[in-house]
């Protein structure tokens, strides 16, 4: 199945919208209230986020250790509370209590354990990109791997775990369950 077959398929199999830009293509996918967008980089990257309206200011990354990934890990790495998840990942954040609230949920654990491989990272951010600039009380749900992802499971799997992760972040009080203007949910 080639990119362009694969991107058709996702949007079909999520019920999301296939937009042709040049060379990224982009899905969205419609949830709840929210937008899940997944996007080919200019870079050869996969992109995945969703903005949201947040009721406090969290930051979060979550990565496999590499090299320097130690390091942060040893010096910067907040506990889960999961012992797996602690051994396997980095995970770095202000408000502690909220990300071991977020994370204080086995299936969640062990989707976030399935599908943040290595190259790839999981973000909860806030702050201006160069090309997206987001107001005040909005953050963006983000994760990014280092390639081009060419398999379906593994992107319908990720566009789950971005589900939970919206509904979790919901339940403990970090997002309101409310729509983003439209152009904010497919800005990137």
């Amino acid at each position: 199945m080639d990119r362009k077959q694969l991107w058709q398929e996702l949007a079909s199999s999520e019920k999301g919208q296939l937009i042709n830009k040049a060379y990224q293509p982009t899905v969205t996918i419609p949830y709840q209230n929210w937008q899940i967008v997944c996007q080919i980089s200019s870079h050869n990257k996969t992109r995945i986020w969703a903005a949201f309206s947040a009721q406090i200011d969290l930051h979060l990354k979550i990565y496999r250790p590499l090299i320097w990934g130690y390091l942060a890990k040893w010096l910067f790495a907040i506990p889960s509370g999961s012992v797996s998840l602690d051994q396997n990942l980095v995970i770095t954040g202000n408000h502690i209590d909220k990300i071991q609230q977020l994370l204080d949920s086995d299936a969640l654990v062990e989707s976030i354990e399935a599908n943040i491989l290595s190259s790839t990272n999981l973000k909860i951010k806030n702050y201006p990109d160069r090309f997206a600039h987001f107001p005040d009380n909005i953050d963006q749900l983000y994760f990014q791997c280092q390639k081009i992802i060419v398999d379906l499971n593994w992107l319908n799997s990720l566009i789950d775990l971005f589900r939970s992760l919206l509904n979790r972040l919901t339940e403990i009080g970090v997002a309101y369950p409310r729509a983003v203007s439209s152009h904010l949910a497919v800005i990137q």
